[in-house]
């Protein structure tokens, strides 16, 4: 005789002590359902549902439009820096640069008269003339550009700031050294950082133009490079002679070598 699970309702007999899809134990004092020859002996499919297919209207069924694309934002060209600007900060590398001749040129002299025997300055006794002559040259040139330096933007807030950060490095030294008491040199550092802080916030304008020029710099350097390449292919091809080739090419050279002295500037 076969009867059904208790748990599981599946076909079993009732010899199974425990339900052979299920394990469930079956116990003698169930009430379990036996099976009827009309019953089937297999599990009953489970009734599927059909899904039911929503229908489209006809406005439904009209393809979407596609949204409009919205054009990726274009970098920020960099502006124009004025020519005057430019040579502005041209004259104040220049500057830099004679001041350093020129402290490399004393040094020279300096360690000629004080580290040389009587025989070696003897040997040498020509260059010191000459060092000296080319200082006074240096010195000339330093004073004409200084005659044709003008102000530059944030020039002035500079020097303010310069001064603030010595006053805040005195500061300290004298803290450090227990000449101002504690209660005084927080009193005056609060107030150096608060101006501090002032003039930062008005110099983000010369940052942002410095930035901005920087990146002016780097793309004219770059065009100067590929016009050094042009002139040798049309050098190549003899449309350029070699002495027209090499005036141009001092004049590109002369132009990078501008350019990059500026760039360096800005990145200090």
């Amino acid at each position: 005789m076969e009867i059904k699970c208790s748990f599981c309702k599946k076909a079993i007999t009732v010899e199974d002590n425990y339900c052979p899809y299920c394990g469930y134990k079956i116990k003698e004092e169930e009430d379990i359902p036996i099976i009827t020859s009309e019953e089937s002996v297999t599990t009953p499919k489970p009734e599927v549902k059909q899904a039911s297919i929503p229908i489209e209207t006809e406005q439904e069924k009209k393809p979407k439009e596609p949204e409009p694309k919205v054009a990726p934002k274009e970098e920020t060209k960099p502006e124009k820096i004025p020519e005057e600007i430019i040579e502005q900060y041209y004259i104040r590398v220049k500057i830099k640069q004679y001041d350093k001749k020129l402290k490399d040129h004393k040094e020279k002299i300096d360690t000629f008269l004080s580290e040389l025997n009587e025989e070696e300055l003897e040997e040498i006794k020509d260059e010191i003339p000459k060092l000296k002559e080319a200082i006074n040259r240096l010195k000339q040139r330093r004073k004409e550009l200084l005659a044709e330096k003008k102000p530059l933007p944030h020039e002035d807030l500079l020097e303010e700031r310069k001064k603030i950060r010595k006053q805040i490095s005195n500061l300290k030294n004298k803290f450090h050294l227990k000449e101002i008491e504690p209660h005084v040199y927080e009193k005056l550092r609060s107030e150096y950082d608060t101006k501090l802080k002032k003039l930062n916030e008005k110099l983000k304008d010369k940052y942002y133009f410095e930035e901005n020029w920087q990146k002016l710099l780097k793309k004219d350097i770059e065009k100067q490079e590929e016009q050094l390449r042009i002139l040798e292919g049309r050098l190549k091809v003899g449309e350029l002679s070699k002495k027209a080739y090499e005036n141009k090419i001092n004049e590109v050279n002369e132009q990078i070598e501008k350019l990059s002295l500026l760039l360096s500037e800005l990145k200090l």
